[in-house]
């Protein structure tokens, strides 16, 4: 069980609910979970599955389903309304779960169809805060500082095995995921990008020289950085300061959130907040 899981299970009584977060971080274990072990009659949707994606719009589901959990809805264009009208005919006989990545965060942002009909979470990689019960905290530290904490590096505790998995899933977040989320057309650069910012860790991150590193604008850097904090690979921490008007001028700090990009682990960012 997740750590959010009681708050989810808890909102479902009265709204429906979203659960965001990076990619492989274990939102469709969870919701299978809920399904499963929390005994509540409900079926899941895959909006990638043609069958699923075709029993969606034709709404194929039994009354006596009370979970309904979509993952990857925001995919259809029309999500917004679609689950809209949804929950407001049928929230009487089902509740409403729906999952995504980066996307379905920003999505969720734009209009206000849904304002008021749901709850959202999202969903963090392990921490000494949470971990499976069979391993103890000493164990779990080394793994963290060694894996990382996303749910199959961390189960399988194999270095190597690890390294290959975040190749991978460095490539697909980059070339999927922010290719899909923004246009961009030279994914190499943004690459690039990420090459300089492993060095700014813990310091001060000053955008024209990484602009003039790339050769581009500095504003791109800029929304290029807003981009990354989008996909959960960084995020930046403002520099401390009592003089205000300082503050708005003084660069940023970067900070890691995920271990694989950088080389500080992200448990001692996410123990911060969960939501």
């Amino acid at each position: 069980m997740r750590y959010i899981t009681p708050y989810i299970l808890e909102d479902l009584k009265n709204k429906m609910v979203f659960i965001g977060g990076s990619r492989q971080v274990g939102k469709m274990i969870l919701v299978k979970a809920l399904l499963q072990e929390q005994k509540m009659p409900g079926r899941y949707f895959n909006w990638d599955y043609d069958e699923d994606r075709q029993d969606i719009l034709l709404k194929k589901w039994s009354a006596a389903d009370k979970l309904l959990v979509f993952d990857e809805l925001h995919k259809y264009p029309r999500w917004k309304n679609w689950i809209k009208g949804l929950y407001d005919v049928e929230s009487e006989l089902h509740n409403f779960l729906v999952t995504g990545s980066a996307r379905l965060d920003i999505y969720r942002r734009g209009g206000d169809s849904l304002l008021g009909r749901y709850h959202y979470w999202r969903l963090h990689p392990f921490s000494l805060d949470e971990y499976p019960e069979h391993i103890n905290k000493q164990e779990a530290f080394k793994r963290l500082m060694t894996v990382g904490g996303f749910p199959e590096p961390f189960i399988e505790a194999d270095e190597r095995q690890a390294r290959r998995w975040r190749r991978e899933r460095f490539d697909r977040v980059l070339r999927e995921g922010v290719r899909d989320l923004e246009n961009i057309h030279n994914i190499s650069q943004l690459s690039l990008l990420l090459d300089l910012l492993r060095s700014c860790v813990g310091g001060l991150v000053v955008i024209a020289n990484l602009a003039q590193d790339i050769q581009v604008a500095s504003q791109t850097i800029k929304n290029w950085i807003e981009i990354l904090q989008r996909m959960y690979l960084v995020f930046s921490i403002k520099s401390y300061t009592k003089n205000l008007p300082r503050a708005i001028h003084k660069s940023a700090n970067l900070t890691p959130i995920i271990k694989q990009y950088f080389l500080i682990n992200q448990c001692t960012m996410i123990c911060s907040g969960r939501t």
